[in-house]
């Protein structure tokens, strides 16, 4: 019957008019105009906000004369995603417009099941490449394995996009039957296809990449150089030491970095001289990501490491400095000591306290002048200097005798030094309290040990 006047489907949907909703979906005029099947792709997406109820309706209006209408009707059935659309929306895999089509390949996969896999499967041969791909997609949003196969075949499409889907589709699948073919799109002409491979390969995790993802490593485009670094480090396959470790030299600081972290995970010790000298690196995301990696692999040692130390000492990143004065320390090579001392005037009150720390244990004669220098320059201004004067104490016994008379009568002279501080206490009722006073600095002991040292030497303490 036709309706004498247009229906209003805004005004319908604002009161819930279901049957006059339906009703407008199937509103014609004795000549087909463009107002009519307007109104009709309107109903048919309003539909979908009754679920269930529009299934019927929506289903014969896949077979309505014009192909926007059917591919709302498609799309409305996606959203309800009720199972007895499958059937219909499968006959729509052959309706003559591509948009109709891809709307159908969506919302079978948005309701999934079994038949809606086969009939995805078979829409991965459409002519359309975009019905093809939406296929693919909709395949790895299902994520049924009985799309790998057709997957690995779509490895090989005619077009990039439709490789690229696939193979991210392989990738959330993560089936180890995928792996080789996979391999073979590490050659493929388009960048973002080998970059997909890549990422479906570290997903899956089988060692049988390791190689082919180690050539990937020389990919031109560096993107795939990225992912193949952080797939070698997902596999964590020993073989790939020596290669990340030439990845510390690539010219592009994203996959330097990625290849720090990838060496940090595998955990070789044949990293570490190659990361101390990363800290030297111009970039400053790979500093960082150096001082994580040696932290967790262990000290460096060797002429390199020394090198790249104490180039690194230079580094705007107090961390990276403070890095390298740990590494020194480790190290323990006298020629440190000078560079060691000069990290005592760092700004960077982390750096100073390693360098102390450092001079400490190595025990060099020449490091106690500076220290003492430290610990005066500390007095009346911060807690340090106890830290300083405790260091100096520990070096002088040690060695005490290659401590000039000059400052050994300088430590006997030492008075006590008091150091204002901020101390918190707590009182009953009462938050926490802030209450100003001062710590006294106990020199007693170097002052001893210099007069010993005096006396030794038959001079006057």
């Amino acid at each position: 019957m036709l309706l004498l006047w247009p229906p209003d489907v805004e005004k319908l949907a604002s009161k819930q008019n279901l049957k006059g909703l339906i009703g407008a979906l199937r509103y014609r005029r004795s000549s087909e105009s463009l107002a009519a099947s307007h109104i009709r792709g309107e109903a048919a997406y309003t539909l979908a906000k009754f679920g269930a109820r529009a299934v019927e309706p929506l289903s014969v209006a896949l077979t309505d004369p014009k192909d926007y209408v059917r591919a709302f009707a498609a799309a409305a059935l996606g959203k309800i995603g009720d199972p007895r659309a499958v059937e219909p929306l499968i006959g729509v895999l052959l309706d003559k417009n591509e948009n109709v089509r891809c709307n159908a390949v969506a919302a079978l996969a948005a309701i999934g099941g079994f038949r809606a896999v086969e009939a995805l499967i078979g829409a991965m041969k459409d002519e359309s490449k975009d019905v093809r791909k939406s296929a693919v997609v909709a395949l790895k949003t299902i994520g049924d394995a009985r799309a790998v196969e057709p997957l690995i075949g779509a490895l090989t499409d005619g077009d990039n996009d439709v490789r690229k889907s696939a193979a991210t589709a392989l990738e959330t699948i993560g089936d180890a039957r995928a792996v080789e073919p996979l391999i073979g799109a590490l050659t493929d002409s388009d960048k973002d296809v080998r970059k997909s491979a890549v990422e479906a390969l570290k997903t899956v995790g089988d060692t049988r990449a390791v190689e082919a993802l180690i050539g990937a490593l020389k990919d031109k485009s560096k993107d795939v150089r990225k992912s193949a670094v952080v797939a070698l480090k997902t596999i964590g396959d020993a073989r790939a030491v020596e290669p990340l470790i030439g990845e510390l030299g690539d010219n592009d600081p994203q996959v330097r970095c990625n290849a720090v972290e990838a060496l940090k995970v595998i955990g070789d010790t044949r990293a570490v001289e190659p990361l101390t000298c990363a800290l030297g690196d111009n970039d400053s995301n790979v500093q960082a990501a150096a001082v994580v990696a040696l932290k967790a692999l262990g000290p460096p040692s060797g002429v390199k490491s020394l090198v790249a130390s104490l180039d690194a000492l230079n580094s705007h990143d107090p961390g990276v400095r403070t890095a390298a004065v740990e590494n020194l320390q480790a190290i323990s090579d006298v020629r440190a000591i000078k560079p060691l001392i000069g990290a005592l005037s760092d700004n960077n009150g982390n750096v100073r306290d390693s360098a102390m720390v450092a001079l400490l244990e190595m025990g060099d004669a020449r490091a106690v002048g500076p220290l003492v220098s430290l610990a005066e320059h500390s007095w009346g201004t911060e807690s340090g200097a106890e830290d300083a004067v405790d260091a100096v104490a520990v070096v002088l016994e040690r060695c005490s005798r290659g401590v000039s008379k000059e400052i050994l009568r300088r430590f006997v002279e030492f008075n006590d030094g008091a150091i204002r501080q901020n101390e918190y206490e707590t009182c009953p009722g009462f938050e926490w309290g802030h209450v100003s006073g001062e710590h006294r600095v106990n020199c007693s002991r170097i002052k001893q040990l210099a007069r010993q040292e005096l006396i030794r030497r038959g001079l006057k303490a």
